[in-house]
């Protein structure tokens, strides 16, 4: 296991404050295609694709990668609820205001539904929306014949068990061992009816993840819950507010940015 740590330091600090006070947080793509050798780059020019097993620290300005779909992507925040969530201080803030607004933040990859393993995350929840972890699926067999098998995997607390207690964290883990909902009709998993993803693989041998990651959906009340160190296979991603320039914290750092959607 390694440790990925983004240390500033002389020059690079100096980079990294000049990107807070003068820039924005860097406009993402869109997320349906990833292209076809490995994982997509990163909105900052980084990329994921040589990663070795271990945990990465992810940054406002230094994503690896990550990407949010709708306009108002996760903020990064400091020691959320003042109990951090587990590696470091940081963590994501998925909070929603309304029943019509969406967070999600993906990953993207490029490895077989068959192959999903490791998965995981961390979350902590003030009411009863919890973030849930999220794969998004090409090369499904929908019931439909769409030709893309474009799917949502989705796995929910709520349908494992329950609903979690709100006011500190918890840690899930294994998630792939668990049942999971789709967002289209597919081959083994029909009417948005949580069922194993174990059957959902063996039903579905073509189908291939293009990216993973965390979503409060529409529909949810307005909430405040955030989630870190979310984990598929081998990696951990632990997210952070800017390391400190000085003595002090770097606190609340702002939204991941824009898919431009």
């Amino acid at each position: 296991m390694t440790s990925r740590k983004f240390r500033l330091g002389g020059l690079a600090a100096a980079a990294a404050a000049a990107t807070l006070v003068g820039m924005a947080a860097p406009a993402s793509a869109q997320l349906p295609d990833f292209g076809s050798s490995g994982s997509a780059g990163s909105n900052d020019g980084s990329s994921t694709g040589s990663l070795t097993c271990g945990t990465t620290q992810v940054f406002p300005f230094f994503t690896w990668g990550w990407l949010p779909i709708e306009s108002n992507g996760p903020r990064f925040v400091d020691n959320p609820e003042g109990v951090a969530g587990g590696t470091g201080n940081g963590a994501l803030n998925f909070g929603v205001n309304s029943t019509s607004e969406a967070v999600t933040y993906y990953q993207p990859t490029r490895t077989p539904l068959a192959d999903a393993a490791g998965l995981g995350y961390n979350v902590f929840l003030d009411s009863t929306v919890a973030p849930a972890y999220q794969l998004r699926v090409w090369g499904a067999n929908r019931t439909d014949g769409a030709a893309d098998g474009f799917t949502a995997l989705t796995w929910e607390a709520s349908r494992n068990g329950g609903i979690p207690a709100a006011g500190q964290w918890h840690s899930y883990d294994a998630l792939e061992n668990g049942k999971w909902w789709s967002s289209r009709d597919i081959a083994g998993a029909t009417g948005r009816q949580a069922v194993s993803l174990a059957d959902i693989k063996a039903a579905n041998p073509k189908a291939e993840i293009r990216a993973y990651g965390i979503r409060v959906g529409t529909g949810a009340s307005a909430s405040t819950s955030f989630a870190d160190n979310v984990k598929f296979g081998c990696n951990t991603w632990d997210f952070e507010t800017l390391p400190s320039l000085s003595s002090g914290s770097a606190g609340s750092s702002g939204s991941a940015g824009s898919s431009g959607s």
